[in-house]
Parts: structure tokens; C-alpha cells; sequence
């Protein structure tokens, strides 16, 4: 039997609540940042974390346009179009602040971290509402509140794009896939469809964030698990 909507919107925002508290105890490493007082530009985890942070923002760009044509209704549209609108603004602030610190802006957008295209890949095949739980409600919320926040408590400076930029835009992209799964996730087989979904992509975001620690790090090395041959490349002074 269906969940009411708003008990389903909860049910999966406690899942993505117990995954932030067990990234955040520690489960799966933490991000080396809040330990140094160099330039940020002359810290490879931090010139790494802002190049991480183009790929999703470059993919979201590519989806939603074709996510738009789903709805006819008009305030769901301005709404879509507008995070399509951040997105890109994210991705040109991100590629200009490496830009000025001389660093390769599209580095790890040719040659994403594997596990952090997975979940791209897994989410752009879903029907329309698993997409907006998986993208928005799960995803955005993981990114704000297991990586954007830290970034803000602990290295506000450092990640000044990230912090003043990007933080303030991603509540509202959370809100909109929380109130497109209570509008779409109705019935039984919606909701248990969209739940293993959101599921999945639990498990592939605290696997990602495993991985990007450990390379923030500099405990594993490569874009792709068989070479693990990244290095740090994010250091290489842009063209």
C-alpha cells in the first residue's frame, strides 16, 4: 500500500539523513581540509575538490533540458529552467576561479573520477521520477549537506566559490525534487521503484566519497580504478 506523499518524501529524506551522518562521523574517511594555511591554489586537494566539482555541474547542464519536456506545467518549468540556470552559472564560476589560480578547469571533465560518473550515468537512464528523488532530493541534498557544509565550517576561504556561489542555490534544487516526488510518487509501485532507486544511489555516492577522499588525500592515484593514474594532475597549470 502507497505511503501518503509527504510520509514518502520523509521516509526517503531519513535515508539520505542517516548516509550524512555516517559520512560525517567518518565511515568513509574525511577530506583533508581545515590543516593548512597555504594559498588554496597551492594545495592539490583543494585545486582537486574545485575540478571535482565541474563534472556534475556540466552533466546537470546536459540532462535537464531533456528532463524539461516532461511537464507542461508552467511554474515546474521556470523552476527546472532555473536550476538549469545555476548549474551553468556553478560550472563557469568553478572552471574561472581555477582558471585564475592557473589550473586545468576541465580536467577531470574529460577524465572524470569513475566512481563520480557512475552515478551520473545511472541517474540520466531513470524514468522522470526516480530522476528528481535520485538527482535532486538525495543527490543535491548529500553534495549540500556531506561536502558543501564541511567546506563552509571548516575552510569558508579556501572554498569561497563553492560557499558563496553554489551553497545558497542548492536548498532550492533539493526543494524542487522533494516536491516533484510527493507530486508523481503516488502509488505502491512508483514509490517502491523510486525507493530501490534512491537506494542505489546512496550507495554509489558514500562509494564516490570513499574514493574521493582517499585521492584528496593521496592514498590512491587515476581517474579509473584499473590505473588509479590521476597524481595530482589538478597541479598542471591550465592552457
Amino acid at each position: 500500500m502507497a505511503k501518503d506523499p509527504r510520509l514518502f518524501v520523509k521516509e526517503l529524506t531519513e535515508m539520505r539523513q542517516d548516509a550524512v551522518s555516517d559520512i560525517l562521523a567518518g565511515k568513509y574517511g574525511r577530506l583533508p581540509i581545515g590543516n593548512s594555511a597555504a594559498k588554496p591554489e597551492d594545495r592539490p586537494e583543494i585545486v582537486f575538490l574545485h575540478q571535482l566539482g565541474v563534472y556534475p555541474e556540466m552533466r546537470e547542464v546536459d540532462i535537464l533540458p531533456r528532463r524539461l519536456s516532461a511537464f507542461s506545467d508552467v511554474d515546474l518549468r521556470y523552476r527546472i529552467c532555473q536550476q538549469l540556470f545555476e548549474e551553468s552559472k556553478h560550472a563557469k564560476l568553478l572552471r574561472e576561479t581555477l582558471m585564475v589560480w592557473n589550473k586545468d578547469p576541465d580536467a577531470l571533465w574529460y577524465e572524470p573520477i569513475y566512481e563520480w560518473a557512475c552515478s551520473f550515468d545511472f541517474m540520466d537512464k531513470l524514468d522522470t521520477i526516480t530522476y528528481w528523488s535520485c538527482n535532486n532530493l538525495i543527490g543535491e541534498g548529500l553534495f549540500l549537506e556531506a561536502i558543501l557544509v564541511p567546506m563552509k565550517k571548516f575552510e569558508p576561504l579556501a572554498f569561497r566559490t563553492y560557499v558563496e556561489k553554489v551553497m545558497p542555490d542548492e536548498g532550492k534544487h533539493v526543494a524542487l525534487g522533494r516536491d516533484l516526488v510527493a507530486r508523481l510518487a503516488i502509488s505502491d509501485e512508483d514509490q517502491m521503484q523510486v525507493r530501490a532507486a534512491s537506494e542505489v544511489i546512496i550507495r554509489q555516492f558514500t562509494h564516490a566519497y570513499r574514493v574521493i577522499v582517499q585521492i584528496s588525500e593521496g592514498k590512491i592515484d587515476g581517474t579509473i580504478p584499473e590505473s588509479r593514474s590521476y597524481r595530482f594532475s589538478a597541479t598542471k597549470g591550465a592552457d
